[in-house]
């Protein structure tokens, strides 16, 4: 599949230059930067001989018609988190868009592209798209996260039924860590991606003076809250995996009062399920002492979770001979970050991924970059296993 890697790396500075600002990208899901990206995308699209379709959660399904079916699919989203960078997500969508120029008219086999609706999980959980095409998308914690205002969500829950057919899935990003830089390796196969458990914690304490009340007669949910964060990061240690406190909030918010209450989240992530699930009992083991310790109370609710997910062996194998052939030999990687090809996979649908290497391991961040030859190579590999597939 002759494809043209400078043509991807001008598009994505175009779509950059369109939806930036100088704190970096504001393509957040279902934003009016968002709906640019995506006209952007349409535009481009509407040059091609493919049929465009739009399910109720708002993924977008491209299918250019080969000589057989089912088709092989790529793809990744637009959305970004606030302030992020121009190649997370974007790089998978605008390179599948040039393998459906570089295919011609009638390819071997059917080619699909999807940009996947907000997979950073602007309202809690993450995936959203791709879990509403595969009907395990929570409705509920999206009720909640979103109360409404930007999502249809009967639509949401219909969007399984219009997911087309999938030969296979393969998707292109960005590592978003410094594995590959320190191996001095452009690009690499992807095997699978860490479990993730995510919940949210309030712990309520008694409102009171900040220069009237005794340290020893506080009920402080804040403090309670610091223990937890320390405590967290210990049973991270201990179970080999990773956790992080992304919200915090102390109301009221005021400088001169106790809090009455501390509102917390966390991400618990690990490679392998019982390890995983041992880390999120310790997690709420360290919540419930660090609330005794404090004499407050402590309310927990689940967000969100996944379960680690392993790619499929043979595609996997595509994608490392791809790798090979322009020269990168490094063995596949795990994914610490989510990403939608878990989705396809937990449904049976052989998947994997190629990642390319992050300058400084930097992404959701403006500082964000990869070098144009790793862009290169990334789209080089995809194109090749894609092309192995289609002939599978």
């Amino acid at each position: 599949m002759d494809t043209d890697a400078d043509r991807v790396l001008s598009d994505l500075r175009d779509l950059a230059a369109l939806t930036s600002n100088e704190r970096g990208a504001q393509r957040v899901a279902f934003t009016p930067a968002w709906t640019r990206a995506r006209e952007w995308l349409r535009a481009r699209l509407a040059q091609l001989p493919v049929e465009v379709v739009e399910d109720g959660a708002r993924n977008l399904w491209v299918r250019l018609a080969g000589e057989r079916d089912p088709p092989v699919a790529v793809g990744s989203h637009l959305d970004s988190v606030p302030d992020g960078g121009w190649l997370d997500g974007a790089l998978g969508v605008v390179a599948g868009l040039e393998l459906l120029r570089a295919a011609g008219p009638a390819p071997s086999r059917s080619l699909l592209l999807v940009d996947w609706a907000d997979e950073e999980g602007r309202f809690g959980p993450s995936l959203v798209g791709s879990t509403a095409a595969f009907g395990t998308v929570d409705l509920e914690a999206l009720r909640a996260g979103s109360a409404g205002v930007v999502l249809d969500l009967d639509a949401v829950a219909t969007a399984h039924l219009r997911r087309p057919d999938m030969a296979a899935y393969l998707e292109l990003h960005i590592e978003q860590g410094p594995v590959l830089e320190a191996a001095g390796v452009p690009v690499a196969a992807v095997r699978g991606t860490y479990g993730v458990r995510r919940g949210r914690l309030c712990f309520r304490g008694r409102a009171a003076h900040a220069g009237a009340t005794p340290l020893d007669a506080r009920h402080d949910p804040v403090a309670a809250a610091a223990r937890f964060v320390l405590g967290a990061r210990e049973a991270a240690r201990r179970v080999g995996g990773l956790v992080t406190v992304g919200v915090l909030e102390a109301l009221p918010p005021t400088p001169t009062a106790v809090a009455a209450t501390c509102r917390l989240t966390f991400d618990a992530r690990h490679a392998e399920l019982d390890p995983l699930e041992r880390l999120r009992a310790e997690l709420l083991r360290a919540a419930r002492d660090a609330a005794d310790a404090e004499r407050v109370g402590l309310a927990s609710e689940t967000l969100w979770r996944i379960d680690p997910i392993a790619f499929d062996a043979t595609l996997v194998g595509h994608v490392e001979q791809a790798a090979a052939a322009v020269g990168a030999r490094h063995p596949a990687l795990l994914s610490g970050p989510l990403h939608d090809a878990a989705q396809p996979a937990q449904a049976g649908i052989p998947a994997a991924m190629v990642f390319v290497r992050s300058r400084d391991g930097i992404s959701h961040s403006a500082e964000e970059d990869s070098d144009p030859e790793d862009v290169r190579a990334g789209v080089r590999v995809l194109a090749a296993a894609v092309a192995r597939a289609m002939d599978g």
